[in-house]
């Protein structure tokens, strides 16, 4: 135990002293959330998705669940899924699988959302009809529900949220265009003079004149474990940029491991009697040290400097300490296994710098990061499965946006946990 003491000791000081490597592992992940979340939210209006999979539930028979689907199926950024697995989905199952983060949202029509409508409709001609000026309707149908996964970026649930809404009040607008058009269809067959005095008062409608927006599109977050966490660009932004800085590492990890064999350090400490397991544990201790310290300062950027100073949404933590706890252990202990490897196999600084900085960044873009997963090609989809950032980022998503424990974050916990042995047997044996 005491030489483990003295090997963490060690690493502390070779670390404090690098005063330029200190500044990237703390100052540049803090500036980097902050300018990229600050982007994020003044580019949501400007940016929009790209066939998304989003699944449709219809209820309704009539013309707006008809002209809702048919709109949304051809829209260039929405690709509806009506079935799941081959079988056709309820309101429960679409439920599920969008706060599971299955899918990034699902759209429910409710039954009899056509005909609520029409009856609206033709109250608002009747107001008409008799004088009244205002058409205006108190009654809301809340017919159209719009479900979002609790972790989908900001933009997205946007650019989604817009084109849902403007596929129903294209649907509502030729519903009332068929109304009125029936209306006075049937008034034009009637020779009663007071049928003429109607036709007349309709011959002068026009659709504007009509109630407006009386079906409400309803946007929910899908609901896990706990769903006391308001999903916001903080709650994804501050955990995967965490997991993206202390990935980081590699750079003082590798370097320190090439030192030790080019400055002849670890053929001194073969001569002594400590086995080198030891030392690549007291580099872990002392790095674990360093990563929940990144972690520890963005969690305090989110808390407070997002919503007191710069006016963004505050990080809400929730309840699951012990899982944030738990996939802050792995994840840094991931991080650590990729700076082992990467100082075991390189041979100058330079190398080790060069590879395991531009393969920190692959991994972080193929685990979502930078854009979301869902929104890569098929074959970068299957490819990004296999990044630990990947892992890592779809586990704090789990807790900060879908409020999951440990029970539903245990399998990214093994693999992680996995990765890391991996990793410090391969280097543990390389040198031992």
């Amino acid at each position: 135990m005491r030489k483990l003491y003295f090997n963490i000791h060690r690493e502390i000081l070779t670390l404090v002293r690098d005063r330029a490597g200190l500044s990237i592992l703390f100052l540049m992940p803090l500036l980097l959330i902050i300018v990229i979340t600050l982007t994020q939210q003044n580019a949501i209006h400007s940016v929009s998705g790209s066939d998304i999979d989003i699944l449709f539930v219809n209820h309704d028979d009539g013309t707006i669940g008809k002209l809702m689907r048919q709109a949304l199926s051809q829209s260039e950024e929405i690709n509806l899924v009506e079935d799941y697995r081959s079988k056709p989905l309820s309101d429960n199952i679409l439920k599920i699988l969008v706060a599971k983060g299955k899918f990034r949202a699902g759209i429910i029509i409710s039954e009899n959302t056509s005909e609520e409508a029409e009856k609206e409709v033709i109250t608002g001609m009747k107001s008409l009809v008799e004088g009244d000026e205002d058409t205006t309707t108190e009654k809301k149908i809340h017919g159209v529900q719009i479900i979002f996964d609790p972790a989908i970026r900001e933009v997205i649930k946007t650019s989604i949220l817009n084109a849902v809404k403007l596929a129903e009040r294209g649907a509502e607008t030729r519903l009332m265009t068929q109304v009125l058009f029936n209306e006075l269809s049937e008034v034009i067959e009637t020779d009663d003079p007071a049928s003429q005095a109607v036709l007349d008062a309709l011959k002068d409608t026009r659709t504007d004149e009509l109630p407006q927006d009386i079906v409400e599109v309803d946007a929910t977050y899908g609901e896990g474990s706990a769903a006391v966490i308001k999903p916001s660009i903080t709650q994804n932004n501050v955990p995967a940029f965490s997991l993206f800085a202390m990935f980081f590492i590699v750079i003082p990890l590798a370097g320190s491991l090439i030192a030790e064999k080019n400055e002849g350090t670890y053929d001194r400490i073969k001569t002594l009697p400590v086995p080198y397991i030891n030392i690549l544990l007291g580099k872990t201790l002392a790095y674990l040290l360093v990563c929940f310290l990144q972690f520890f300062l963005m969690v305090l950027v989110g808390v407070y400097v997002f919503p007191h100073w710069l006016g963004l949404p505050a990080l809400v933590t929730g309840s699951h300490y012990f899982a944030i706890f738990m996939a802050t252990l792995v994840s840094a202990l991931s991080a650590i296994g990729f700076g082992l490897l990467v100082g075991t196999y390189s041979s100058t600084h330079n190398q080790a710098a060069m590879f395991g900085a531009i393969l920190v960044v692959i991994m972080a873009a193929l685990g979502g990061i930078f854009m979301p997963v869902n929104m890569m090609p098929e074959n970068l989809k299957l490819i990004s499965g296999l990044s630990p950032l990947r892992w890592g980022i779809d586990m704090y998503l789990d807790i900060f946006a879908r409020g999951a424990g440990i029970a539903e974050i245990w399998k990214n916990l093994l693999l992680l946990f996995a990765f890391f042995g991996i990793s410090l047997g391969i280097a543990a044996k390389r040198f031992g």
